[in-house]
């Protein structure tokens, strides 16, 4: 008890020390995705922040390129990639924790991203995101019949604003355009 001429402790309590400590900085991912987990590579077993962080770098050591080289799983427009369909770990940049894939941390509760596709394995900060399961893919956009439509001669979605002008080209996304190489 402290009597009436004695100072006060100055000594912090432990609800005030926390208090000031800073939270540890996060990583938000890298230069494509903003995100907080990392992804295990299906084909090399390493850690990337995102698939194509492992593209640019080839995989271990670019061994991917070279071991994976005409997989289906790892060949897009006649260039190596991840198999980002088969991602099945992801590892928390908050704690460590090694997950299987999902939106928040088993371990620390933390979102890993404002937009997660189980199906994409896509990890985004962008909010307005959507899966087309017909393209087998995440776009950006409110999603079908409200900003885009899905085309099945072309097999591609486009913006709702050229439904009137679309002229279709079948399987476009698959064809050897010069613009898109």
């Amino acid at each position: 008890e402290v009597g009436q001429g004695e100072p006060e402790s100055t000594v912090p309590s432990a609800k005030e020390e926390a208090k000031e400590e800073e939270a540890p900085a996060v990583s938000e991912g890298c230069a494509h995705y903003r995100r907080r987990c990392q992804i295990k590579s299906p084909c090399c077993d390493e850690w990337f922040d995102c698939h194509s962080c492992h593209d640019e770098k080839g995989g271990k050591d670019g061994k991917c390129w070279q071991e994976m080289k005409g997989t289906v799983d790892c060949m897009i427009n006649g260039r190596e990639t991840i198999g980002r369909y088969a991602v099945k770990r992801v590892r928390c940049n908050a704690c460590g924790l090694e997950q299987g894939v999902n939106q928040t941390c088993e371990g620390c509760g933390i979102k890993f991203s404002n937009y997660f596709c189980a199906d994409c394995k896509l990890y985004s900060s962008q909010t307005e995101v959507y899966h087309c399961d017909k393209c087998r893919v995440c776009r950006v956009g409110k999603g079908l019949g409200i900003s885009h439509f899905h085309c099945d001669k072309c097999d591609a979605c486009y913006s709702l604003n050229s439904r009137d002008t679309h002229r279709c080209v079948e399987r476009a996304l698959e064809s050897n355009c010069p613009v898109c190489l």
